[in-house]
C-alpha cells in the first residue's frame, strides 16, 4: 500500500493516519448516508403526543433525540473543520471530551487545529465558511449567515452544559432519571403564623436525576450524592430540531472541501516513521499558531 493512500487528521489535538485503497470513495458515500430526517421524523412523532397520556414520555423522547442532535451536529463541525478531507475518519475516532473541548475552544475564539477556516474560530467565520457556496440570488446574505452563527452558539451551550450533559447520560444509559418538572415557591408569613404559598416559577416538563461528583478533586474514591432538578418546555425542544437538521442539509458542503484541499502539498509519511509533530505540520492553525 502506498503513501497515496494515506489520509493524516486531526481530532481536537490528537493525529491519526487512515490507510486504504478507497478513502475518498469511502468518505463521499459516508456523507451521503446522513439522513437529516432522522431527526424531524421523532420531532414530529412525539410532539403529537404532548397533549396525551404519554406527554411526560414524549417530552423525555424529545429531549432525548434533540441532545443527540446536538452532538451529531458538533460531529459534523469539527470534522468540517479539522478533516474536510475526510470526515468519515474524524467520525470514527472523536471522544465526546474531545468534541467538547473543540466547541469549547471555539465558543471562546481560541486557536485550534483547523485545515479550512480563514482566520482564528468563531461561529460567525465558521458559518460563513459552511454557506460559502451557497446560491445568494434573493436571499439575505447576512441575515442567514446570522441565523446559522446564532444556532451554533445556542447549541453549542446546550452541549456544554454539564448538567445536560449528566441529564442526557442518566437517559440513554438505563433511563435512570425521573421525568417532569418541578415548581418553586415561598411561604409568606402573616401574624397569625399561617401564610399563603406564592408560587415563584416552575413547569410541567423536566426532569430529576442523581449526580456523584468527587467529594475533592483529587480524591478518586469518595464521592457525595446529589441531585438536580431541570425544567425546559419540549415545544421549544421540538422547534429547535428541524433547525439543527437545516444545518444537516448543508453537511455535504464537506465534500466541496476535498478537491480544494487536495491541490495543497501533502504529507506524505511512511507508516513506520509518522509522528506526531510529522501529521500535525498539515495544519494551518492551531494552539499558538493564529
Amino acid at each position: 500500500m502506498t503513501n497515496k493512500a494515506a489520509k493524516h487528521i486531526v481530532v481536537y489535538e490528537e493525529p491519526h493516519v487512515f490507510w486504504g485503497h478507497n478513502l475518498d470513495y469511502e468518505n463521499l458515500e459516508s456523507l451521503k448516508s446522513i439522513d437529516a430526517d432522522y431527526f424531524r421524523y421523532h420531532a414530529d412523532l412525539h410532539v403529537e403526543q404532548l397533549t396525551t397520556d404519554a406527554a411526560q414520555h414524549a417530552a423525555i423522547a424529545l429531549r432525548t433525540v434533540y441532545s443527540q442532535a446536538v452532538e451529531a451536529l458538533f460531529a459534523l463541525v469539527g470534522a468540517f473543520i479539522q478533516a474536510p478531507h475526510f470526515a468519515l475518519g474524524w467520525l470514527l475516532k472523536y471522544r465526546d471530551e474531545q468534541l467538547r473541548a473543540l466547541v469549547r475552544k471555539i465558543d471562546a475564539a481560541e486557536p485550534i487545529y483547523h485545515r479550512i477556516l480563514a482566520g482564528p474560530p468563531t461561529w460567525s467565520l465558521l458559518a460563513q465558511t459552511i454557506l460559502e457556496n451557497v446560491d445568494w440570488d434573493g436571499v439575505d446574505r447576512e441575515r442567514y449567515i446570522t441565523g446559522f452563527a446564532d444556532l451554533f452558539q445556542w447549541t453549542a451551550r446546550d452541549l456544554l452544559s454539564e448538567d445536560r450533559q449528566r441529564e442526557y447520560n442518566s437517559i440513554k444509559h438505563g433511563i435512570r432519571q425521573r421525568s417532569g418538572g418541578f415548581s418553586l415557591a415561598i411561604r409568606i408569613h402573616s401574624s397569625n403564623n399561617q401564610g399563603d404559598y406564592r408560587r415563584l416559577g416552575g413547569g410541567r416538563f423536566g426532569s430529576r436525576f442523581y449526580i456523584a461528583p468527587k467529594v475533592k478533586r483529587s480524591s478518586k474514591y469518595h464521592s457525595l450524592l446529589g441531585t438536580v432538578s431541570l425544567n425546559w418546555e419540549p415545544d421549544a425542544i421540538a422547534a429547535r430540531i428541524p433547525e439543527v437538521r437545516c444545518v444537516f442539509e448543508r453537511a455535504r458542503i464537506i465534500e466541496g472541501a476535498v478537491p480544494r484541499l487536495e491541490a495543497k502539498p501533502t504529507v506524505d509519511i511512511p507508516v513506520q516513521l509518522s509522528t506526531r509533530e510529522e501529521i500535525l505540520d498539515g495544519y494551518p492553525g492551531g494552539p499558538g499558531s493564529l
